[in-house]
This record gives C-alpha cells, sequence and structure tokens, in this order.
C-alpha cells in the first residue's frame, strides 16, 4: 500500500485563507491516525504516538478531533452607553449589564491517510455530534483557561474541497453553556 504524503499547514491555509500560519511544531508533517491518538485528559501539549507533538487537541465529548484543529473563543458584553452633554465632556457612560456567552470556533481538517477515498466514518461522526441538541463537555487547553467546560454546538459547515477527495475540512461554531442552578422559594 502506497503512503500518501500532505502538508497539513498548506491544506489548512487553502481551505481557511491563511488563518493557520504558525511555525510548525517537530514532526509536524506526521499526523496521528485516529486510532492512535492519546485521549485528551486536560487539554495541554503532550506528545502523542511516533513523538508527534498535539499542543493545543480538542475533544467534545471524549471524541478526539484530528490533526489538531484550530479553536478561536471570542465574547462581548451586553451594556448601556448613555452620551455625555455638554462641549467639555467627552466620552459615554457604560452601565454593563451582563457578559454574554462565549462563542467557540473551531476549525480542521479530516483525512482519511489510508487512501483515495471520502472520510465517510470521519464526517458522520461531525454529523452526530451536530446533531446533538443538548450541552457538550469539551476539553481544551485555551477552553479550560477561559472556564468553558461545555458548550452547544450551534452550527457545522463542510467547505468545498475541490480536488481533494480524501479530505474534508469543517467549522464547529459553540457557544459556551452554563448549568444553572435554580431555588424556587416557597
Amino acid at each position: 500500500m502506497a503512503q500518501l504524503r500532505f502538508d497539513i499547514t498548506k491544506v489548512l491555509t487553502d481551505v481557511f485563507g491563511g488563518a493557520y500560519t504558525g511555525n510548525p511544531f517537530p514532526g509536524a508533517g506526521t499526523a496521528q491516525k485516529p486510532e492512535q491518538q492519546e485521549p485528551v485528559a486536560d487539554g495541554l501539549a503532550h506528545r502523542g504516538p511516533g513523538g508527534v507533538w498535539y499542543m493545543m487537541p480538542v475533544a467534545i465529548n471524549g471524541w478526539q478531533l484530528p490533526l489538531e484543529p484550530a479553536l478561536s473563543i471570542s465574547g462581548n458584553k451586553k451594556m448601556v452607553l448613555t452620551p455625555l452633554t455638554g462641549n467639555k465632556r467627552k466620552g459615554s457612560v457604560k452601565e454593563i449589564i451582563n457578559t454574554n456567552d462565549y462563542t467557540v470556533s473551531i476549525r480542521g481538517v479530516i483525512i482519511n491517510e489510508m487512501d483515495e477515498n471520502y472520510p465517510f466514518d470521519m464526517v458522520e461522526k461531525l454529523k452526530e455530534l451536530y446533531e446533538v441538541n443538548e450541552s457538550v463537555k469539551i476539553t481544551n487547553a485555551l477552553t479550560k483557561l477561559w472556564g468553558i467546560e461545555n458548550v452547544v454546538v450551534t452550527s457545522l459547515s463542510l467547505p468545498a474541497m475541490t480536488g481533494r477527495p480524501n479530505q474534508q475540512a469543517y467549522q464547529i461554531n459553540c457557544v459556551s453553556d452554563e448549568d444553572f442552578i435554580l431555588i424556587q422559594d416557597y
């Protein structure tokens, strides 16, 4: 069986337009097969099979997403801005109402390394993840830093991969979710 070769940085740059251009980790050209990956326990950097470093692996509901996807977090606050009157005062008074949920975006590529066939089984796992209609557990160093342990998947997109029959890019968008305990006084 012939071994397939690919440059993961080039694949991600081609699909997502240069958003994945950092210095490569040692052995970054060698990808782990899903069955070889160590489970992500704390979301921190670890060395996988063959000595390949994975800086920030992402696991959702215990499934480690392949090839260390790029994860970003954004947040915003709900506030009321009241302008100040007069020509000597500048700016506004800010009344912070609350902090909204964080938005988590995960972008990556699934690659069938065995042959040129489409990675149907891995794409099916993405579809199953999207169809969960409740909060799911996320494990990643960055989400851990921000106190995000659970997310709700809000959208999934699979961009076209013209000329790459064994690859599928994906983007998963989520919002953070926290458990609330409601107490009713009688």
